[in-house]
C-alpha cells in the first residue's frame, strides 16, 4: 500500500512539474519565483488529498454497519509522515509567496 502511495504522490509530482516548467519559461524573470512558489503551494496542498485516497478506496469497501471497522496502523504511518511534511511544505510556501509580494505591498503602502 505505500507503494501505491508513494507512485500517486510520483504522479502528482510530475503533473505539477509538467505544467510547472513551461509556465516558468512563458513568465517574467520578475515572477518565475511567485510561480514556482504558488506551483508548489498547490502540491503540497493537494499532496496529502493524493496520499490518502487509496485508504479512503480499501475502506469505502466495507459494510457500513460492520463491527470490524479498525484502521491498520501501519497503512496510515506513511500518510501521517506526508501529511505532516506537506503541512510544512504548505507553510514554506506561504512564506516564499508572502516575500515575494512583499516590494508589492511595500509600493502600495507609499501611494496610499
Amino acid at each position: 500500500m505505500r507503494y501505491m502511495k508513494a507512485l500517486i504522490l510520483f504522479i502528482w509530482t510530475a503533473l505539477v512539474m509538467f505544467v510547472l516548467v513551461p509556465s516558468i519559461d512563458a513568465v517574467q524573470n520578475e515572477t518565475k519565483l511567485l510561480v514556482i512558489a504558488v506551483a508548489f503551494l498547490v502540491w503540497s496542498s493537494l499532496a496529502p488529498v493524493w496520499v490518502r485516497a487509496p485508504v479512503r478506496w480499501i475502506y469505502r469497501e466495507f459494510d457500513q454497519n460492520s463491527p470490524d471497522r479498525t484502521r491498520d496502523q501501519h497503512l496510515l504511518a506513511f500518510e501521517r509522515l506526508v501529511i505532516g511534511l506537506c503541512i510544512l511544505a504548505t507553510t514554506f510556501g506561504a512564506i516564499a509567496i508572502a516575500m515575494d509580494l512583499k516590494p508589492t505591498w511595500a509600493l502600495l503602502s507609499v501611494f496610499s
